[in-house]
């Protein structure tokens, strides 16, 4: 499995970077699904950055919707 993060990324904040390294070392285990329901373990192959946008200016969305973040 590989996690996607979309957005506009520039750099990780430490608490980003905390998060991440978790949900690695947990494989994902009972973190929540899309639906709310506890995922079983997997194996974490790499972590993908969607880079959507360089900036703000003239940006109306952004191509890979995400709806809410969990930090």
């Amino acid at each position: 499995m590989f996690l996607l993060i979309p957005g506009r990324h520039h750099l990780l904040t430490d608490i980003q970077v905390k998060y991440l390294n978790r949900l690695i070392k947990c494989r994902l285990e009972g973190e929540p699904n899309m639906h709310g329901e506890p995922m079983p373990a997997q194996e974490i192959e790499g972590v993908i950055f969607a880079v959507t946008s360089a900036n703000h200016l003239g940006t109306k969305r952004n191509p890979v919707p995400f709806t809410s973040a969990p930090w």
